[in-house]
């Protein structure tokens, strides 16, 4: 558990990913299979190879693997991609058979279809439509076989067991958020006093060996009982303090929980302070943004003509934002709200079922549509594609009073979608606009390609079932 990543429950996740993969691979040989026998052509593609000499034999069949394999793989990641956008691998749907059941349905029928289109339009030769249909039933027998395997036979076998040395308010957040998400069936969970813990032997108080043990931060220990920890450590057992526990488990820093000395050890290790990752996460943003542009061009054309002949007032709201290093710039979005809907309130955070929110505009905050034009921000580098979401000078004033390191947040450049947006609510007081920022803090120091992945994926499966605000 030595990252939010590798935590026990997201490992079998990974598994069944994997399992999935293998699954996808399967089916479409098994397709392929079926297809020249029923097209009675197996004997014709297996012919020609078997008469060559050994080693031309080799190399032909190595070809054969290579091109089936490279096809797999873009099939496959296709499929992925789908059922991760799908919900299909979320924890309360492993747990509920209806759900999956239904879940596994959906995102098979999904992929099969997006498959059989972008395929057909490049080849009508790829299967016949029996083919199609019988990699369907297949594939989907054998992703309900992967999890009845995983989650009936495996993966609850030897739960990770975890030590509490007592109870503090972030292990106590913590194991409340591993229930919430129904994690905690991955887990064994017990608490002890340091009493109980440093005056035994640890074997004795449990059943088995510990995996984890968890000391309180704000509690200072004495020093035999550290001088103890690390004896622990050194046998094998991972040790942590609870703020390092709380940000595994829920992906985010506790910002109230933290001193300046934890703060200023994380402010050295920035990922995007070096000039490599930067120059890629630029090129990235450039590439994405130019794809979205051209994609979604006619929509937002159509979008456009919507805002206009439902609403009274200019079709786009520019608003001035603090973007990288608190500087200001102009962010492009659809408008969403009556015109000038903060003249009698002044600067207000959106609510839910808000008011001032037009009829064209709730159905864009729900699919996230009015935030296309921020593209633009994105190719003229105010903005990057992934990042905290850029905020009002008002409103960042107004929290800084409240944290004084708020400004940690503008070390990166605003994004168009991020971390806090995909984990956390969307933030309409000072106390959740904090709660954000325990996300958006954790996005800034545990920065990496792979988290821009997931965020991205996140954001994908947020649109398709319009989770947003």
């Amino acid at each position: 558990m030595t990252s939010f990543f590798r935590t026990p429950d997201r490992k079998k996740k990974y598994i069944l990913i994997g399992l999935d993969a293998i699954g996808v691979i399967l089916s479409l040989f098994l397709s392929f299979l079926v297809q020249m026998i029923y097209r009675g052509k197996l004997s014709h593609f297996i012919d020609p190879v078997a008469v060559l000499p050994l080693l031309p034999k080799a190399i032909a069949i190595f070809n054969l693997c290579g091109l089936f394999l490279g096809f797999c793989f873009l099939f496959g990641l296709m499929h992925l991609v789908v059922y991760y956008a799908l919900g299909l691998y979320e924890i309360e749907v492993v747990f509920n058979r209806k759900k999956t059941l239904i879940k596994v349905a959906v995102a098979v029928f999904c992929g099969v279809f997006l498959s059989y289109s972008l395929f057909g339009l490049l080849s009508k030769r790829v299967f016949l439509l029996e083919i199609w249909l019988f990699h369907l039933c297949s594939l989907f027998l054998i992703l309900l076989g992967w999890r009845y395997l995983v989650f009936t036979k495996f993966a609850f076998r030897n739960p990770f067991q975890i030590v509490f040395l007592g109870n503090d308010d972030l292990v106590n957040k913590a194991t409340a958020y591993l229930t919430k998400n129904g994690s905690q069936r991955f887990f064994e969970l017990r608490s002890y006093t340091e009493d109980n813990v440093f005056g035994s032997d640890i074997g004795m108080l449990s059943p088995s060996r510990p995996n984890m043990i968890v000391y309180p931060y704000s509690n200072g220990l004495p020093t035999q009982y550290y001088v103890s920890l690390m004896r622990k450590k050194l046998e094998g057992i991972s040790v942590c303090d609870s703020v390092t526990f709380y940000k595994n488990c829920t992906g985010s820093l506790p910002v109230f929980h933290m001193d300046v000395r934890w703060l200023m050890s994380l402010s050295t290790s920035f990922a995007l302070s070096k000039p490599f990752p930067l120059r890629v996460k630029r090129l990235i943003d450039m590439g994405l943004s130019l794809i979205g542009i051209i994609l979604t061009l006619p929509l937002m054309v159509l979008i456009a003509g919507i805002i206009k002949m439902t609403s009274k007032g200019p079709v786009m709201f520019r608003q001035e934002r603090l973007g990288l290093h608190e500087r200001p710039f102009l962010l492009y979005k659809f408008r969403t709200m009556i015109e000038n809907a903060e003249k009698a309130t002044g600067p207000v955070w959106a609510q839910d079922n808000d008011p001032r929110i037009t009829v064209a505009g709730k159905i864009l905050r729900k699919t996230r549509l009015d935030e296309l034009p921020q593209f633009f921000n994105i190719l003229k580098g105010d903005m990057s594609f992934i990042g905290p979401r850029p905020i009002r000078k008002f409103f960042a004033e107004k929290l800084s009073t409240e944290f004084p390191y708020y400004f940690l947040r503008f070390h990166v450049k605003p994004g168009l979608t991020g971390w806090a947006q995909v984990s956390a609510g969307y933030g309409d007081s000072v106390e959740e606009q904090l709660k954000k920022l325990e996300y958006e803090l954790f996005y800034i120091f545990e920065y990496s390609l792979f988290l821009d992945s997931v965020i991205l994926l996140k954001t994908i499966q947020k649109v398709l079932w319009a989770k947003g605000q």
